[in-house]
């Protein structure tokens, strides 16, 4: 399956263009370059995890790795939970309640016995990412981009196993989360400028046809 996809990408470079249609919001895709200088095919050789850097960073130097940051800012502070200062980390989450983004499930964990019951997930995957021209970018942009806050949500622990490095097009969330994670993607990968094959294309539009009329964020 993810061969296949590889072929596709290689075929042609894609730019995101969303626009409105009797209310409901599409993807429509255009060729960006010709095909011997687009997308993976040149791509100096497979992904590997390591061409992000350190598996979660402090990238903006308040003393805690992102994986604190997201926890922290996605609990649900109504209910009980402990959060510790911890070697210059004004946060470090030890316990607490979250909703996952993609089941709405509530999780609640003691994250100092099962570290992995929640996981930090990247919306758009870091091996999608770099299929989809995150190959190019410097080892700076792509430290940023695995750290970036607005392509990260805490969700259940083996969900996020379960999605693996998929993109849209093989693995979605539940359907009453289609528009929501259809509009993060299309987000995401608007302002990287990653490419949509046509398959993630028609993945994406079935999504967004969920949402309801006129809305334009998720």
């Amino acid at each position: 399956m993810r061969t296949d996809r590889f072929r596709r990408v290689a075929g042609a470079g894609v730019v995101v263009s969303v626009g409105l249609v009797s209310g409901c919001a599409t993807v429509s895709a255009t060729l960006e370059r010709p095909a011997a200088s687009s997308s993976a095919q040149s791509a100096p050789g497979p992904y590997a995890r390591a061409a992000y850097g350190p598996r979660w960073a402090d990238v903006d130097h308040n003393g805690c790795k992102t994986r604190d940051d997201v926890l922290y800012r996605e609990m649900l502070t109504n209910r009980a939970h402990r959060v510790v200062v911890k070697r210059g980390c004004q946060h470090d989450v030890i316990s607490g309640s979250w909703r996952d983004p993609y089941t709405g499930n509530l999780l609640t964990a003691d994250l100092a016995r099962d570290p992995q019951s929640v996981q930090i997930d990247h919306i758009v995957s870091l091996k999608e990412s770099w299929i989809s021209g995150a190959w190019r970018w410097s080892p700076a942009k792509r430290l940023a981009f695995a750290n970036d806050p607005a392509n990260l949500h805490a969700v259940e622990g083996r969900l996020n196993q379960s999605k693996g490095e998929d993109d849209a097009s093989t693995w979605k969330p539940a359907p009453a989360y289609w528009c929501r994670n259809a509009r993060e993607i299309l987000a995401i990968k608007t302002r990287y400028q990653l490419s949509i094959d046509p398959a993630e294309q028609r993945a994406l539009n079935r999504m967004l046809a969920t949402c309801p009329d006129g809305r334009t964020t998720p």
